[in-house]
């Protein structure tokens, strides 16, 4: 795997329905994944394998933070990015209240609107 082609990797951000509101992502081309912020170092190391298939690194993420942390976005009603004064990504499954994601910077913006590009609206 290879970050930026195949994933994208953000050791901090805000996510508004978390217990704890600092989180990791972890976002695939499929899912995005909201990692516990102790398990940041860990699964950057994981991450590094460059060996490592990305349905494998799904599948172990998958299970690393449950199902309510693991976000298909074949399964979203929406997914935005929005950046105006306070940038922030946009989800909402279906039924539920939309679900915010600070990803801290216009940088890390930037390189999420650009990897989802045929996603976001």
């Amino acid at each position: 795997m290879t970050e930026g082609s195949d994933y994208l990797f953000f050791r901090s951000a805000f996510h508004s329905g978390a217990e704890h509101a600092e989180v990791a992502v972890v976002a695939t081309r499929r899912f995005l994944f909201l990692v516990p912020i102790r398990d940041v170092e860990v699964v950057g190391r994981y991450l590094a394998t460059p060996e490592l298939p990305v349905e494998a690194a799904e599948s172990d993420l998958r299970r690393r933070v449950g199902p309510d942390n693991a976000i298909e976005l074949d399964e979203l009603a929406t997914l935005t990015v929005w950046s105006r004064f306070l940038r922030q990504v946009r989800f909402k499954r279906d039924h539920e209240t939309t679900q915010v994601l600070a990803l801290r910077g216009k940088a890390n913006h930037e390189r999420f609107m650009s990897f989802y590009a045929a996603r976001v609206i």
